[in-house]
């Protein structure tokens, strides 16, 4: 039977690793930008990576999408580096909102991104 890393180098074994969290990393961005689309109003980025990973939310009005919870696997670090790639590459905006409770950066849709 054949077991495909069996039969693999150690660099074949990486490029296949490699391959695999490029494919992650595409569902995730594809996954942050719907929850994101979802919470358009109002959400952090605290929220968004909670939403992913399926951890608990102190707010029940959080939309969330069909793939909440599938992240778990991941740390909180490696979903945020996802949404600071978003940042960086303008799909993604950053504006500080001033509540009841202090004053909080929320994520947003660039209009390129809607």
């Amino acid at each position: 039977m054949f077991h495909p890393t069996k039969n693999l180098s150690y660099y074949g074994v990486k490029i296949l690793f490699e391959k695999y969290n490029k494919l992650l990393s595409d569902f995730l961005l594809q996954d942050i930008l719907k929850t994101v689309s979802l919470n358009n109003d109002y959400v952090t980025e605290k929220t968004v990576c909670s939403i992913l990973r399926g951890t608990q939310l102190s707010n029940p009005d959080v939309k969330c999408t069909s793939n909440a919870g599938k992240y778990n696997i991941l740390t909180i670090e490696e979903v945020s580096a996802a949404i600071k790639q978003l940042l960086k590459s303008e799909l993604l905006e950053k504006k500080k909102i001033r509540g009841c409770y202090g004053s909080y950066d929320i994520v947003k849709l660039t209009p390129d991104g809607e």
